[in-house]
């Protein structure tokens, strides 16, 4: 029994010696070491193995993107762009160093006014360069036609009492109203030139049907044009041209938004409108100088060889312009029955 209990005390000892060394081994070596804490203000840096490449890692910066022009809604289309190209001028020549800013440019209105007070905005006109050439006094609205600069325009058309402020004088003027309008929303950016030609009583993309009159001496120059624009012009539609013998003629045609500009500027071509009615778009796309043979159904007779050369043919008519008939024409004048 006394031999047991000498045993287990021995194994006692033992497993007491045994701890101690534990906990004598943790106290000589300290604490845990916790992972170092990262400064939030300390730079980081962050490694690349060997060969592989550093823009895979990195974060793209995102670009810039045009914003999309604001429309001014006190302003007409013509004006509107007028201001935005003036913008973007600024814009582009601000950038570069000893490039002199553009010169002021002025630009005829029309501004309608809520009632007779028009002192302030002829004030202003006055201060910031303008001028006036006409005042229309109306108690229920009054009317102000002058001068003003581009750059002007935005803060005119904020000033009280102002209601809108349009262009007295078209940007093309061999253009009608409406084309003018519909060139000057495409310039702005506004509309792209599908959406401006869809704005048009006919249209196919970015085409549109128009009517515009020429000079004949000046055909050539015009074939010319149009070759190097898309063909607007078809080749029968060219080969009938001016055949008449007068000095000027017409063409129905399909001309694409962004040639517009370009064409009414082009020597010979006096005046282009826009084309209205429920004719179809392929009429105007087809080899004829006007839609009045295939109105009339004359291309099945065309067809078939009938042209009409050498017919005769007799105009009976209350009266007519001598002056604008072709010189193979005889007029004659009956002034009574007999």
């Amino acid at each position: 029994m006394t031999r047991r209990y000498t045993f287990l005390r021995y194994i006692v000892i033992l497993l007491a010696v045994a701890m101690l060394g534990v906990v004598g081994a943790a106290l000589a070596c300290g604490p845990a070491a916790s992972p170092p804490q990262q400064d939030a203000t300390a730079p980081t840096m962050t490694t690349t193995p060997a060969g592989a490449s550093s823009a895979a890692t990195a974060t793209p910066t995102p670009q810039p993107t045009d914003a999309p022009p604001t429309r001014n809604p006190k302003l007409g289309s013509v004006l509107n762009a007028v201001v935005i190209k003036r913008e973007k001028q600024d814009t582009a020549q601000s950038g570069v160093s000893g490039q002199s800013a553009p010169t002021e440019q002025l630009i005829s209105v029309s501004i309608d006014l809520i009632g007779e007070d028009v002192d302030q905005i002829t004030r202003f006109l006055k201060d910031h360069g303008g001028s006036i050439s006409m005042i229309l006094l109306d108690p229920n609205g009054s009317y102000i036609e002058g001068e003003v600069p581009v750059t002007v325009l935005s803060r005119l058309s904020q000033q009280p009492g102002v209601l809108t402020v349009t262009a007295a004088g078209q940007t093309y003027p061999n253009l009608s109203d409406q084309l003018n309008d519909l060139l000057a929303e495409y310039e702005a950016g506004f509309l792209s030139a599908e959406e401006a030609a869809a704005r048009a009583p006919q249209y196919d993309g970015q085409k549109i049907s128009v009517h515009f009159q020429i000079q004949c001496a000046q055909l050539e120059g015009i074939k010319a044009f149009s070759s190097t624009n898309g063909n607007f012009l078809l080749p029968e539609q060219i080969d009938a041209a001016c055949t008449n013998g007068t000095d000027t003629d017409h063409i129905y045609t399909a001309v694409p938004i962004p040639v517009l500009a370009s064409l009414s500027s082009q020597p010979g071509v006096v005046h282009v409108w826009l084309i209205h009615g429920s004719k179809p778009m392929s009429m105007f796309l087809a080899p004829t100088i006007t839609p009045g043979a295939r109105i009339h159904g004359a291309l099945p007779w065309r067809q078939a060889g009938y042209t009409g050369e050498a017919v005769r043919v007799g105009i009976i008519d209350y009266g007519f312009h001598k002056d604008r008939l072709p010189v193979t024409v005889k007029a004659l004048c009956f002034t009574s029955p007999d």
